[in-house]
């Protein structure tokens, strides 16, 4: 909508409500009350129905006068809480980082423990082969042996 569609002779006698008077001045309901209550000259161009308020074109000249609409700063508003939002998130992400990294880390170690003790308790059991193959040895070449060769 544009300000000056409303100046026409035909619409001279209209009332605009709050809503309207803020999507046309393109910002919010609460900051036209607030000018509303806040600006004496306002008053006297103010109607109220059914607990509705409603301003003539004069009234809405007159808020235009005193309001700038919040584009570049809804706008920078916008930028601001986005920009804050990333930088929790970059800085969340961080966190999640370097406690995998740490997870990571550990797992790591702990993998290593356990290779570590593998490797000594497969050393052990080649130990144990080597030590049953020797016994084994002996027992047959002992059991070849006649009964009189006993002493060889």
């Amino acid at each position: 909508m544009n300000i000056d569609m409303f100046f026409t002779e035909d619409k001279m006698d209209k009332l605009y409500n709050v809503g309207e008077i803020a999507e046309l001045l393109n910002v919010t309901k609460q900051c036209i009350y607030k000018k509303i209550n806040s600006l004496e000259n306002v008053k006297q161009h103010l109607t109220i129905k059914n607990k509705t308020k409603y301003l003539t074109n004069e009234g809405i000249s007159i808020l235009k006068q005193n309001i700038k609409p919040n584009t570049e700063s809804s706008i920078l508003n916008v930028e601001h809480r986005l920009k804050s939002y990333y930088e929790k998130q970059i800085e969340n992400l961080k966190e999640i980082i370097i406690k995998n990294n740490d997870d990571h880390e550990r797992i790591l170690q702990l993998l290593q423990n356990q290779l570590i003790t593998k490797d000594k308790h497969l050393e052990n059991m080649q130990v144990l082969l080597k030590n049953e193959q020797d016994k084994n040895k002996l027992l047959l070449t002992s059991a070849e042996k006649k009964w009189w060769q006993f002493w060889k």
